[in-house]
């Protein structure tokens, strides 16, 4: 799927590409491009920015902003009141503003 899709709800079962926004959610199994929801982002991939109060990411390559920022595997930079990235070293797994992990 790729190109502008939008709604309250965005449920992408494939692959999506391009500009998706939502009010209440973004969800989609692989994001490339950019992702924009008032609510949640969710992905097992992205690959591009994503823009919501709460962005919950597998894998994460390209920028997340917003209040709450989960990723798993983080190759990229969180911007926002709490960032998580989960296969950082312990002392940098939990930060306030900025996150940020690249390589591997």
């Amino acid at each position: 799927m790729s190109n502008l899709l939008q709604g309250k709800v965005v449920v992408v079962t494939g692959a999506a590409s391009g500009i998706l926004t939502g009010l209440y959610r973004v969800r989609s199994p692989v994001v490339t491009g950019l992702a924009l929801s008032a609510v949640t982002v969710r992905s097992a991939a992205l690959r591009g920015i994503a823009v919501a109060g709460y962005n919950d990411l597998r894998l994460q390559r390209g920028l997340a902003i917003g209040i709450y920022n989960d990723a798993r595997q983080l190759r990229g930079v969180q911007i926002g009141l709490i960032n998580r990235a989960r296969d950082n070293p312990s002392w940098a797994r939990w930060l306030p503003l900025v996150n940020m992990r690249f390589g591997e």
